[in-house]
């Protein structure tokens, strides 16, 4: 019984960190991405306008699943009002 408890703890760790890990290199990829098309003066079509409201509500999601990786790693919600919000 103490062994598969174990286990269970462990592989909550690893998805936890894999949620996080994940998330922070994907924000990365999209803040970088994001600067890009900012910056360059023949990014200003209304295609890549598109492209940075995408690159916007991405980076939304990652914090929500950075969060989450957070929350699995601690096996916690933290707060109720916390765990709803995020859902």
């Amino acid at each position: 019984m103490g062994d598969k408890r174990r286990s269970d703890q462990v592989m909550t760790l690893v998805v936890g960190i894999f949620y996080l890990v994940l998330a922070t290199a994907l924000f990365m990829v999209n803040a970088l991405v994001f600067a890009v098309v900012i910056r360059q003066e023949e990014f200003k079509t209304n295609t890549y306008k598109i492209i940075k409201n995408i690159c916007v509500s991405c980076m939304m999601q990652l914090v929500v699943l950075a969060v989450g990786g957070v929350m699995t790693i601690f096996q916690t919600t933290f707060d109720y009002y916390l765990d709803k919000t995020l859902e």
